[in-house]
């Protein structure tokens, strides 16, 4: 991601495993370790996840949003995800757990 920052797949790519290693890190108890992959997945994502960008990016930030319990501003990413059809079961899974 470093050396290609405008491969928006890697960064994404990069931006959704951050967030699962500070999932594993939390379920571990190693909540600050959490705290700092997601800040660092957030720095990767916020840039590329507006409303006009590649849905994988809106998902990956929400998911990470609903991962670091903001479900609430993750939701208006959803819903316009949902309007537009992009509906990955995992991304549904993880908002039904979500309450979203």
């Amino acid at each position: 991601a470093r050396e290609r920052p405008d491969d928006e797949t890697i960064v994404a790519r990069l931006g959704e495993s951050l967030t699962g290693a500070a999932a594993i890190a939390e379920l571990d108890g190693r909540s600050a370790e959490a705290a700092v992959l997601r800040r660092r997945a957030a720095t990767l994502l916020v840039e590329f996840s507006g409303p006009d960008s590649n849905p994988g990016f809106q998902a990956a930030y929400a998911m990470l949003l609903v991962a670091d319990r903001r479900a609430g501003e993750a939701r208006a990413i959803i819903e316009r995800l949902r309007a537009i059809g992009y509906r990955p079961r995992r991304i549904e899974a993880a908002c039904e757990r979500a309450g979203i």
